[in-house]
């Protein structure tokens, strides 16, 4: 699996969007994959809030998130872009003005130094 493969989805870029992950997957039991090390992992979380403690507990890491059905899947990778796709692709489609803010950020922050 590798987020460049996606066909339909959407994506935003920004360096905490890992823990928007549990606004969508709040309370929902949903697998947690990782390629780490050479490693292929993956975990039976069973509520979605779980996701951004994991993480904030390792090393940057590119993760997919996902429900056993497969009706969604999320993914961050190591350019901090989160990508959405199946039912929550128009989720990650909505934090655009998340993106457009920080973006702006930069952008003043750089225009002052």
């Amino acid at each position: 699996m590798h987020w460049n493969n996606l066909r339909e989805y959407s994506a935003v870029q920004h360096p905490e969007a890992w823990r928007w992950v549990d606004e969508f997957v709040a309370g929902r039991p949903v697998l947690f994959f990782a390629h780490i090390d050479d490693e292929e992992i993956i975990f039976s979380l069973a509520s979605g809030t779980s996701v951004s403690h994991v993480i904030e507990e390792c090393p940057g890491f590119e993760f997919y998130v996902a429900d056993a059905s497969c009706s969604f899947l999320l993914c961050e990778n190591l350019h901090d872009y989160l990508f959405g796709a199946g039912l929550a692709e128009a989720w990650v489609t909505q934090l655009a003005p998340r993106h457009n803010e920080w973006a702006a950020s930069l952008i003043d922050t750089d225009s002052t130094a």
